[in-house]
């Protein structure tokens, strides 16, 4: 028999496991996110960025490039809610112990929480999976965006020299 998270003796503010509670962080902080995130791609200074790495497919497409952005940004985003809401599931149970929501408790929690709530475990597996591959994913296109960037210069560094 599985502990409800009300039962638990752990539990010293039970108002951190209204699944009313978890909802709204999960939708406040995906929007927010979310927000943050097109607020930067679609800034003006993105623009030659975005022109590079999207600009050909819109044209191809007609479609605008800042819409094109968006609904590439939006098809990359569906997992990440998911992510939060397992991620603030694992965080309230730490909070409703008397955890701490700093970055450092976030991190701690994922890593510690499970381990005493075996219903929570899947949640890691989930928010790790998730949140992991989005790191390795970031990573590889900054590597990959920087190794353009290294062999554009080379080439235009090898086009002067033989000019002169």
């Amino acid at each position: 028999m599985t502990e409800t998270p009300s039962a638990s003796p752990r539990v010293v503010d039970a108002r951190w496991l209204q699944t009313s509670r978890l909802l709204k962080a999960t939708v406040i902080l995906s929007v927010v996110i979310l927000a943050v995130l097109l607020a930067a791609l679609l800034h003006p200074d993105s623009l030659p960025h975005n022109q590079e790495a999207f600009g050909a497919i819109a044209n191809k497409l007609g479609v605008p490039l800042w819409a094109f952005v968006t609904a590439i940004v939006g098809v990359a985003w569906l997992p990440l809610p998911f992510a939060f809401w397992h991620l603030n599931r694992i965080v309230f149970r730490g909070a409703s112990e008397g955890g701490s929501i700093s970055r450092f408790g976030l991190v701690k929690a994922v890593f510690t929480v499970p381990s005493h709530h075996p219903d929570l475990r899947v949640s890691r597996l989930i928010v790790l999976f998730i949140l992991g591959g989005y790191i390795v994913a970031l990573f590889t296109y900054a590597y990959i965006a920087d190794e353009r960037d290294f062999q554009r210069k080379q080439s235009e560094a090898q086009g002067e020299q033989r000019g002169k």
